[in-house]
């Protein structure tokens, strides 16, 4: 995960929710997995567990976005944290076919991972803007002025910076 600081703590910071109780454990070492080795989030998303070869460092991609399966070889360091990471997963989801499994052993959702990569992003990086789009229901001109009341049902958590 690039950084201009440490994102490493911000990464380790992620903290189990009600629906994903698994997710600090789970998606460190996935996000780690995509910056080192280069993999697409869709990629490691929906990597199969039997894909991941820990002995020789091998994980074996083929949902891949052009459709061609590739090889790529994993950092030793990277292997290690892999494997120490696999004896938790056989315990939290031992019959999801997925390296990275959600709590009910299927794939994490996209929209997952880019809430929590873009969370430690802004943990990591909190000088850099942040957006915020508000989105307001649909309004006709009847008359010759149109009011838009922006913030009507906007709670104030929403303005804050996220952390």
């Amino acid at each position: 995960m690039p950084s201009k600081r440490s994102s490493g703590t911000a990464i380790d910071s992620i903290r189990p929710s009600a629906l994903q109780p698994h997710k600090h454990v789970v998606l460190p070492v996935m996000f780690r997995l995509i910056y080192t080795c280069g993999l697409r989030p869709g990629e490691a998303r929906v990597l199969p567990a039997n894909n991941v070869y820990l002995d020789s460092g091998e994980i074996l991609i083929t949902e891949t976005k052009r459709s061609r399966d590739r090889m790529i070889v994993m950092s030793e360091d990277m292997r290690t944290l892999c494997a120490d990471y696999n004896e938790q997963r056989k315990v939290l989801s031992p019959d999801s076919p997925f390296f990275f499994p959600g709590t009910d052993g299927k794939a994490f959702a996209s929209a997952t991972i880019s809430r929590e990569f873009c969370k430690c992003w802004a943990k990591a990086n909190p000088e850099e803007v942040q957006q915020c789009y508000i989105m307001t229901g649909f309004h006709t001109a009847t008359e010759g002025t149109l009011e838009i009341p922006l913030m009507k049902g906007i709670s104030p958590e929403l303005m804050e910076v996220n952390t």
